[in-house]
Protein backbone atom coordinates (compact mmCIF):
# COMPACT_ATOMS: atom_id res chain seq x y z
CA UNK A 1 0.00 0.00 0.00
CA UNK A 2 0.98 3.89 -0.66
CA UNK A 3 0.33 6.40 1.88
CA UNK A 4 -2.42 7.53 -0.34
CA UNK A 5 -4.33 4.61 -0.16
CA UNK A 6 -3.77 4.42 3.53
CA UNK A 7 -5.41 7.81 3.91
CA UNK A 8 -7.56 7.08 1.65
CA UNK A 9 -8.74 4.09 3.26
CA UNK A 10 -8.54 5.41 6.68
CA UNK A 11 -11.28 8.21 5.52
CA UNK A 12 -13.28 5.86 3.23
CA UNK A 13 -14.09 3.44 6.71
CA UNK A 14 -14.03 5.66 9.34
CA UNK A 15 -16.55 9.06 7.89
CA UNK A 16 -16.06 10.80 10.91
CA UNK A 17 -12.61 11.16 10.28
CA UNK A 18 -12.02 14.39 8.29
CA UNK A 19 -8.80 14.88 8.80
CA UNK A 20 -5.09 12.35 8.50
CA UNK A 21 -2.10 13.94 8.66
CA UNK A 22 0.50 11.61 7.88
CA UNK A 23 3.62 12.01 10.67
CA UNK A 24 5.79 8.95 9.52
CA UNK A 25 5.53 6.48 6.30
CA UNK A 26 8.38 4.07 6.69
CA UNK A 27 8.45 0.85 4.35
CA UNK A 28 11.05 -2.01 5.02
CA UNK A 29 10.77 -4.23 1.86
CA UNK A 30 13.23 -6.90 3.09
CA UNK A 31 11.10 -7.82 5.26
CA UNK A 32 7.71 -6.49 3.75
CA UNK A 33 6.28 -4.44 6.88
CA UNK A 34 5.31 -0.97 6.40
CA UNK A 35 4.85 1.39 9.50
CA UNK A 36 2.85 4.59 9.45
CA UNK A 37 1.88 6.94 12.06
CA UNK A 38 -1.10 9.14 11.62
CA UNK A 39 -2.54 11.95 13.78
CA UNK A 40 -5.96 11.99 13.21
CA UNK A 41 -8.95 14.99 13.33
CA UNK A 42 -8.55 15.24 17.40
CA UNK A 43 -4.66 14.98 17.78
CA UNK A 44 -5.15 10.78 18.52
CA UNK A 45 -1.91 9.38 17.40
CA UNK A 46 -2.55 6.05 15.28
CA UNK A 47 0.22 3.77 14.83
CA UNK A 48 -0.54 0.90 12.31
CA UNK A 49 2.26 -1.88 11.36
CA UNK A 50 2.49 -4.38 8.84
CA UNK A 51 -0.43 -2.24 6.39
CA UNK A 52 -0.04 -4.92 4.10
CA UNK A 53 -3.13 -6.42 5.63
CA UNK A 54 -6.44 -4.58 5.27
CA UNK A 55 -7.50 -6.10 8.15
CA UNK A 56 -4.77 -4.18 10.35
CA UNK A 57 -5.94 -0.75 9.32
CA UNK A 58 -9.65 -2.11 10.27
CA UNK A 59 -8.71 -3.42 13.57
CA UNK A 60 -6.97 -0.56 14.63
CA UNK A 61 -9.59 1.99 13.36
CA UNK A 62 -12.16 -0.08 15.56
CA UNK A 63 -9.76 0.61 18.70
CA UNK A 64 -10.23 4.45 18.84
Amino acid sequence: MTEHEVVKLVKEFAGFIDSVEVIEFTKDEQVSRTKIKLRLFDATILWIREVEAYESIVNELLNI
